[in-house]
């Protein structure tokens, strides 16, 4: 039917219905049906389900490619994490890595990113995950999107637990807490206030650590969430252990226990047994710890743990001595040798398989050796060729094994370098907040000039960095090779000593380290710039529009800061640009 012979009412409305029939073919793809349908089973729990599904996709006819091929393993990274098979989640999280060149989708490459940080963390590789951690930030922040914002705060707060950094581990927990209270995201306050109780604890910040647990617990309560309450009341009583309540944490103890007979957690029963075993020893109570004794062994009976077992054993042993009944004592006594010895022996065994194989490459080399010593000796004429083969080899790997020593060492100090940005920004970030709390910003400071005793206080201080910073960095008079302090001074009619001061504090060690940092900065943009634009960088012009006034001042300051020469950087900055940056 031809458009000219329908009426024109008519025809709108088949132009109208082809349209939308049009864009709703166009808009359908059974992958994207295919993710929604994992994402669904993902917020379900049900990780069984994800699994059979993509081992099904995966070992089908149709095998997926590309960008969809590393979504899957992603996946199936992510659901091996919440079964607890943690070598296997890394490995297909590799495998999805190892794919993200093909993945254009921000997106997806963060959710790729994501169960890489999760993988490496729990396989307690640390510095990994903390790499793919800040690169998940990054995306989030750049995004504006609040749930990975939130998941990439709380794993740093994670990460920096475990390295021992309990203050920087505080301060990410809290910065969570604030996104899910500016967000709404209620669900995800008990864990919020149970991360922040930990790191406060670790901070031995008792009092506050107790307040977070308890409103864990009463937020964990109302959803439901038992699991959550028994490990707050197991840490409550780590606090009351720490501060010698001995009534309070039996009492929690025993609220932990309660909820994990709830839950039917076998495992977590016995270690709360073990926890009430160890409590009441100390208090010489050995009828108490008989009890909970025979409840821990047990639960253990159906949940084997060796090591838990061991301990249990060990303590039996010490009570029924403690009242003087032998013949049980030496019972245990036994049970604790048999499986003391059971764990050694593995350790043993696992040592001897070590040696072993030792022993069998030593035997190689030695036969190796002997046949090389036969056939110098029946060919005498090839001794000189053979030793100088050696010698270049051994010379060609000590050059490998030295250039891979210095690549290592160049990725090392540009990953500390990028971690001085990250936290450069953190700072600069809580300096502008700071700023914003002022009631009017002032052109000059109420310092005097005048040089006298007088300490400059806190607050002035904070203030007159501010004002140094805000003159140096907005008008970029860093930019100028003959910037010195007297000109800073007479600016902000101030004397040397209150802006050494506002410096050593709040900033670089002295103004000319101040500076030098800023020119360091504004060099290594004008590389990202020229890198992305795909121009040369020519190396002059990029000292002398940083602020340089020398190549040999450059290249010493540079390095001092980064902790690599300039044209290393650019290397280690260009690897980065072309694995994680690829144009759409």
């Amino acid at each position: 039917m031809e458009l000219s012979r329908i009426r024109p009412s008519m025809k709108y409305l088949y132009l109208l219905f082809f349209s939308v029939m049009a864009f709703q073919l166009r808009a359908y793809n059974p992958d994207d049906k295919d993710r929604g349908y994992l994402r669904r089973l993902m917020q379900e729990n049900k990780t069984d389900s994800v699994l059979l599904h993509i081992d099904s996709r995966l070992g089908g006819t149709d095998k997926p490619e590309g960008e969809l091929l590393a979504y899957y393993y992603s996946v199936k990274s992510t659901a091996l994490l919440h079964t607890g098979r943690f070598d296997e989640s890394l490995h297909f999280s590799r495998l999805a890595l190892a794919g993200a060149s093909f993945v254009k989708d921000s997106v997806s490459l963060s959710e790729i990113w994501k169960s890489a940080a999760y993988a490496y963390n729990r396989n307690g590789k640390l510095d990994s995950a903390l790499y793919y951690t800040k690169l998940m930030y990054g995306y989030a922040r750049r995004a504006n999107n609040v749930k990975t914002t939130y998941s990439s705060l709380v794993l740093l707060g994670n990460i920096h637990l475990q390295n021992k950094q309990f203050q920087q581990s505080l301060e990410f927990y809290r910065e969570a807490l604030n996104v899910t209270l500016a967000n709404n995201l209620d669900g995800y306050l008990p864990g919020d206030y149970y991360n922040l109780g930990l790191a406060q604890f670790t901070n031995k910040l008792y009092n506050d650590a107790l307040i977070s647990f308890n409103k864990a617990a009463e937020l964990g309560t109302q959803q439901k969430n038992l699991r959550l309450v028994a490990r707050v009341y197991g840490s409550i009583a780590d606090i009351m252990e720490a501060q010698n309540r001995v009534d309070e944490q039996t009492k929690y103890l025993k609220k932990a226990n309660q909820l994990a007979a709830q839950l039917q957690d076998k495992r977590l029963l016995a270690m709360g047994c073990s926890n009430l075993m160890h409590l009441h020893v100390k208090k010489g109570e050995y009828a108490a710890v008989i009890e909970y004794g025979n409840q821990a062994l047990a639960y253990l009976k159906e949940k084997p743990l060796i090591q838990l077992e061991i301990t249990v054993d060990s303590m039996m042993y010490v009570s029924y001595k403690g009242l003087n009944r032998p013949a049980e004592a030496i019972r245990y006594y036994e049970a604790f040798t048999r499986l003391n010895n059971t764990l050694r022996n593995e350790e043993v065994s696992l040592r001897l398989s070590e040696l072993k194989s030792i022993y069998e490459i030593e035997k190689k080399d030695l036969t190796i050796k002997n046949q090389t010593s036969e056939l110098l000796a029946a060919q005498r004429s090839s001794r000189i060729n053979i030793l100088i083969i050696s010698i270049l080899s051994l010379l060609l790997l000590a050059l490998l094994a030295f250039r891979i020593r210095e690549s290592f060492y160049k990725r090392l100090l540009y990953r500390k370098e990028k971690e001085t940005d990250f936290q450069l920004e953190v700072l600069r970030n809580r300096l502008d907040g700071t700023r914003s709390t002022d009631e009017q910003p002032q052109e000059q400071t109420d310092i005097p000039a005048e040089d006298n005793e007088e300490p400059i206080s806190p607050e002035k201080s904070r203030k007159l960095f501010i004002q140094i910073m805000d003159i140096v960095e907005q008008e970029k008079l860093y930019l100028s090779a003959e910037l010195d302090q007297k000109y800073i001074i007479k600016r902000l009619n101030t004397n040397k000593r209150y802006v050494y001061e506002a410096i050593r504090v709040h900033g670089d060690h002295n103004f000319k380290g101040l500076l030098n940092r800023l020119r360091v900065n504004e060099a290594k943009r004008i590389m990202q710039e020229c890198l992305r634009a795909r121009e040369a960088i020519n190396l002059p012009e990029v000292y002398l529009s940083s602020g340089f006034n020398s190549k040999s001042s450059f290249y010493r300051t540079f390095k001092n800061i980064t902790g690599l020469p300039p044209g290393d950087y650019i290397e280690q900055l260009e690897r980065e640009m072309n694995a994680y940056h690829k144009p759409a």
